[in-house]
């Protein structure tokens, strides 16, 4: 998010903070969606050109998925919102617990659940990754409303919203969300995370 330089100065805007999970030792973070606050996309933020995007992740391959905006007017270029990655050796089970062998694939399959706020289902539901080398998620907000404290104007207090933003999980619409362990980038407006498992996520405070 592009604030006022004085605003980007501030010493709690660090260029690097890492967003541990902050539950106590009973477990994560875990909260409803009525007491979460999800980013939403600017007004002013480009159409979105990938609302749903498919790719075959392939156990013994470096596989991808990117999701762009539509290109500005006047250019050619995609700005990259979501950037899903699945190394060789991610993938680990199907959801009926079967192994993946080196060599299968699976169709992965990612959507904005709506066109107003930074929530995304993947699919298939219940794959499983390899613990110790799991998927990687990177979300960019740069095009999300900065006035994320809704008063109406952008300043300081927003500012300090921004060092909350982390990823959050759910296994079903009506399951409580589970904030993960990430790492959020405020200078460049990225929050990226280790993915075990396939559920819904989203960026929230």
């Amino acid at each position: 998010m592009r604030y006022p330089a004085f605003i980007r100065s501030l010493p709690a805007l660090a260029v690097l903070a890492f967003v541990a999970s902050c539950g106590d030792s009973t477990g994560p973070e875990q909260r409803q969606s009525s007491e979460l606050h999800f980013l939403r996309f600017a007004a002013n933020a480009p159409a979105i050109l990938d609302v749903q995007a498919s790719f075959w992740a392939k156990r013994g391959e470096d596989r991808e998925l990117r999701m762009r905006y539509e290109p500005l007017p006047g250019t050619s270029e995609s700005e990259e919102f979501l950037r899903f990655s699945v190394p060789a050796e991610a993938l680990a089970a199907r959801a009926d617990g079967t192994s993946i062998a080196v060599g299968d694939s699976v169709l992965i399959t990612v959507t904005v659940v709506n066109l107003q706020e930074l929530i995304f289902d993947f699919q298939p539901s219940g794959l499983r990754f390899n613990a110790s080398k799991p998927a990687r998620l990177k979300i960019q907000y740069s095009h999300a409303d900065e006035d994320l404290d809704g008063d109406g104007d952008v300043d300081g207090e927003d500012a300090t919203l921004e060092t909350r933003i982390a990823l959050w999980k759910r296994e079903t619409p009506t399951s409580a969300w589970i904030r993960l362990s990430d790492l959020l980038h405020v200078e460049t407006d990225e929050v990226e995370a280790d993915i075990r498992g396939f559920t819904g996520y989203a960026l929230a405070f």
